[in-house]
């Protein structure tokens, strides 16, 4: 499924904002997939579809500071062998 398609069926929808999940299943994405693109291709998404990507990026933050201990814990114990 193309992003045009993916547009034009959430466009289209009575519902637009139940179409995301579908879409979602449709195009073998993610929900946040779908928005990124309905957003990136012009479409009103709600503001509630826009907040799942905030919480998506804290999600991402997260993970990134608990890799980034990890990262530095190995460096710390590898700097010292070598």
């Amino acid at each position: 499924m193309t992003d045009v398609e993916i547009c034009k069926m959430y466009r289209t929808s009575k519902y637009p904002n139940k179409m995301i999940p579908v879409l979602a299943d449709l195009a073998m994405k993610s929900q946040v997939q779908i928005i990124l693109i309905l957003i990136e291709n012009g479409e009103d998404v709600s503001e509630s579809r826009i907040n799942q990507l905030y919480k998506r990026m804290d999600y991402i933050d997260r993970k990134i500071t608990e890799l980034e201990k990890e990262y530095k814990s190995i460096a710390r114990v590898m700097g010292a062998k070598i």
